[in-house]
């Protein structure tokens, strides 16, 4: 349960971090469209990245640190999951939605907490 809770942790403190940047400009619905369209993004380019090396069998250990970015919405698939096409546009629309949800909390989290100072205005 640790090996996946800590990357978990890792990864919502990155989500914070992100989104506590963009909230210095950004409120509301547009600051969770912001944020879920960057971090979406780089989800779904790291998973074809990931898909293009496992298809031309040039995957290996080193790609270990990329898998912690489709966590834990890939846990969802079943442990023997064969990548055809179909399949990875359908864990892509899964990976999208997580990240939609995870932004969407991230996004309520950092509205309590963070309380931006008064700016001056020029």
């Amino acid at each position: 349960m640790i090996t996946i809770l800590g990357p978990v942790i890792v990864f919502l403190a990155l989500y914070v971090g992100v989104v506590s940047c963009l909230a210095r400009t950004r409120r509301g619905v547009n600051l969770w469209l912001t944020a879920a369209t960057i971090i979406a993004t780089l989800r779904v380019g790291v998973l074809w990245a990931l898909l293009a090396l496992h298809w031309t069998d040039r995957l290996s250990l080193a790609a270990l640190p990329l898998l912690l970015v489709l966590l834990p919405e890939g846990l969802l698939l079943p442990r023997q999951y064969v990548w055809t096409g179909p399949r990875a546009v359908f864990a892509t629309a899964v990976l999208v939605a997580g990240t939609i949800l995870w932004t969407a909390f991230t996004v309520l989290l950092v509205g309590l907490v963070w309380k931006p100072s008064a700016r001056p205005e020029t």
